[in-house]
């Protein structure tokens, strides 16, 4: 699991320039790999979905900047997953990688009747429903399919 998702930042980053923190990327593949592992998402490919969407929110929220610290949203929101600092999250990054899994789950949950591109409505939100930032969610979810769709994790394409 650690690789495919080391593959899929990679991927993910492959249009831009490389980041003077590329080098940090397989501690956040680990974190990623290891909050997938532990708190899939639904249905028979739960691990692959998650490990994909956790890529996606860290590409679009922080390029994969590894530094647990780094702030955005004016310093109201901190890591690569940019969460919320009234969520209480943990500080380093593997913490961060399993909180993000929770808060990914939990607005699988809020948003179970939105369409799948619009499930991380309530996450992209802020924890305050899924009647907004639907295009937000739209966005991660469609590089999640695309990464998904272009690189398969093999040993689930077999189960």
């Amino acid at each position: 699991m650690f690789i495919w998702i080391l593959s899929l930042m990679v991927a993910a980053s492959a249009a831009e320039a490389p980041a003077p923190w590329r080098e940090q990327y397989p501690e956040i593949a680990l974190a990623i790999a290891q909050a997938a592992e532990a708190d899939p998402l639904p249905g028979k490919f739960g691990k692959s979905h998650m490990g994909a969407v956790l890529v996606a929110i860290a590409w679009h929220e922080s390029r994969f900047r590894p530094d647990p610290k780094l702030e955005g949203d004016a310093g109201a929101s901190l890591g690569p997953w940019q969460l919320s600092r009234g969520w209480h999250a943990p500080r380093d990054i593997q913490g961060q990688a399993i909180f993000a899994a929770r808060l990914v789950r939990e607005s699988w949950s809020v948003c179970r009747d939105r369409p799948i591109d619009e499930k991380l409505s309530w996450y992209v939100y802020g924890r305050s429903g899924c009647e907004h930032r639907w295009e937000s969610s739209r966005i991660r979810m469609g590089l999640a399919k695309r990464l998904l769709a272009k690189y398969p994790r093999q040993e689930e394409e077999t189960e």
